[in-house]
């Protein structure tokens, strides 16, 4: 019963390290993409700030 019990612990001990860096690598991921977004965002209002339609 114990043995199962270690087996099960160490089960979830793993599935949990992997959960946890999967995770961690999505976060991660996450910052990438919104600081990219929110230059790409940054670069449209520049853009959108130095051509105005019908104000040359």
């Amino acid at each position: 019963m114990s043995f199962i019990n270690w087996f099960y612990f160490r089960g979830y001990y793993t599935l949990g390290c992997f959960i946890f860096l999967e995770l961690k690598c999505l976060v991660l991921r996450l910052e990438a993409a919104l600081s990219s977004l929110s230059s790409f965002s940054q670069n449209i209002s520049y853009v959108s700030n130095s051509w105005r339609p019908g104000c040359h």
